[in-house]
């Protein structure tokens, strides 16, 4: 008994000591590698964590630092980067019940000392504001990605689309944690990385957090009530209850009074009218709402940063890539893809794991894809050592436009069978600031047009053989209130260069708390839900 009891604390022990060893990758590779040893690991994750020299070693003359057998080579890929540490932390990964009993000083303390943190990790160990996995869970995410039936992806289409592809499993997600750069892209003039680091947005900062966290009028924490008499069945299931101001679509309302009753009767707190701030002084009507007080905050901190702000950008879902590869390329021939903007790797992900053998061309001029560390590498090693795929690949720093200057041009001139792309929404995002970026290089529309992309798709259409397909995921934007019709500019350019233009599939996006459906430009009806679900076109071509 026992020796069973001294197993279990050993195996306990041990899962703590990973926890740590996971949040530094150069540190837990060496560990999963068998070059050290579980002990040499975790004392030098916690040099790495302390800044100072840790335990011996049993048996060992030196100190297991960060500055002697454990190295951090500049050579070596520190991606994928590994869950947010702040998931461990205590103070903002608290109950959300703590931060509901916070006064407003002591939430403007903890809100402006989660922004300073956040951008610390971020700066010094490499990891933007996201909540991530660890390796292990990488590895079962992209084993997921390559193993999902790609026929539950279809959806029927209606006149305006073919069909469509929703991307609700998100398997393959974790291909943004193989560069940390994705959410420094800036849209329309600032980024995520701005919002942290910059003082003119700390306002901006506080008043979200404030509504949406605090006052969870983004409803991340709490759920209607839809029966005014079952507010003691619900507090009997361990629910607690938070008052708002009256949404207009409920219709269960409360005064002032009702408020101070359900406080006296053990229903809610003083604290939870105090949280309503000036509303309760300038309000007549209020909603309950019921929520579980033991609810851990951060995973749901980082969602609201995201649909708060709207200004994160997305990766180009890999299975819908790879459902798209293997839709429109047999499975008995190899082949050769192109992409003239291979942004963060979405579609190169798609392509390597699927069940298709296809060769992968690329360019992009995004320094952060390249350096210090090259992102295509670092997820053709891990496709490597641990799910044993080979990748076969040719990626160039380069702008699209200048694609036959490489010998990859002129070897595969004519002999791809397909290009699937997603070109820059014209200057909407701003994803590195190196001059042959096309909104820099092109910063008027028409220039931008009969330039960039025109000379973009000749080349594409110089590139794939006949009977060969491009598939293009653009969408209009507005960009300082002005619209641009991106779609259709798009068809009349590729027409004009002599592609034929087939059809459009809707890939079905994710749709923000508060976006109205009658605002959506790009939506299909989904008749078991009985709603409009938001999608962008993937325009289809054929050369022929």
């Amino acid at each position: 008994m026992k020796k069973e009891q001294s197993n279990i604390k050993k195996k306990l022990e041990e899962k703590i000591k990973l926890r740590l060893i996971e949040k530094y990758p150069h540190i837990h590779k060496l560990y999963l590698d068998g070059e050290i040893t579980l002990k040499q690991a975790y004392d030098g994750s916690q040099s790495e964590m302390l800044g100072v020299e840790t335990f011996k070693s049993k048996g060992t003359k030196k100190f297991i630092t960060h500055s002697t057998k454990i190295k951090d080579s500049k050579s070596e890929s520190p991606y994928p980067y590994p869950k947010h540490p702040l998931i461990e932390s205590s103070v903002f990964n608290c109950e959300y019940e703590e931060l509901l009993k916070m006064d407003f000083k002591r939430f403007k303390n903890f809100s402006l000392d989660l922004r300073k943190e956040l951008l610390r990790v971020w700066n010094e160990e490499g990891i933007p504001p996201t909540i991530g996995k660890n390796r292990n869970e990488i590895i079962q995410d992209f084993k997921k990605l390559k193993e999902q039936k790609t026929s539950s992806l279809y959806l029927d289409g209606d006149s305006s689309y073919e069909y469509v592809l929703h991307n609700n499993y998100r398997f393959g997600s974790s291909c943004n944690q193989f560069t940390s750069a994705l959410q420094k892209t800036k849209i329309e003039g600032k980024s995520l990385w701005d919002i942290l680091s910059n003082k003119e947005y700390e306002l901006k900062w506080m008043r979200i957090l404030t509504r949406n966290l605090k006052q969870d009028y983004s409803y991340e924490f709490s759920k209607r009530i839809l029966n005014e008499n079952e507010l003691q069945k619900w507090k009997d299931e361990g629910w607690s209850f938070l008052p708002q101001k009256k949404s207009p679509i409920d219709n269960i309302i409360y005064s002032k009074k009702d408020l101070k009753k359900l406080v006296k009767d053990g229903f809610i707190k003083q604290y939870h009218i105090d949280n309503l701030g000036v509303l309760f002084d300038s309000e007549t009507e209020f909603n309950i709402r019921r929520y579980k007080s033991s609810t851990k905050i951060f995973t749901h901190i980082i969602h609201l940063i995201r649909i708060g702000f709207s200004n994160t950008p997305t990766n180009f879902n890999p299975l819908v890539a790879r459902t798209i590869y293997e839709k429109f390329l047999d499975d008995k021939s190899s082949h050769i893809v192109y992409d003239s903007s291979v942004g963060w790797g979405g579609r190169f992900l798609g392509a390597m794991i699927s069940n298709r053998k296809i060769k992968y061309l690329g360019v992009d001029v995004n320094s952060n894809l390249f350096s210090p560390h090259n992102t295509f590498d670092s997820i053709s090693s891990f496709l490597d050592a641990e799910l044993g795929i080979k990748s076969d690949y040719s990626i160039k720093k380069m702008s699209s436009v200048n694609y036959r200057e490489t010998d990859e041009y002129k070897k595969y001139k004519g002999k791809c069978s397909m290009i699937l792309t997603s070109p820059p929404y014209f200057a909407k995002e701003e994803y590195s600031d190196d001059l042959e970026q096309s909104y820099l290089h092109f910063s008027n529309y028409k220039d931008w047009l009969g330039n960039f992309l025109f000379n973009t798709f000749k080349i594409g259409f110089e590139m794939v053989k006949d009977g060969g397909y491009c598939l293009v995921n653009i969408s209009d934007v507005s960009i300082k209130n002005k619209q641009f019709e991106l779609e259709l500019d798009t068809i009349n350019m590729l027409e004009k260069i002599g592609w034929k233009y087939e059809f459009q599939i809707g890939m079905k996006m994710n749709r923000f708390i508060g976006l109205s459906t009658e605002n959506i430009v790009n939506r299909v009806y989904d008749e078991n839900k009985e709603t409009y679900m938001k999608v962008e076109p993937v325009l289809v071509f054929k050369k022929e």
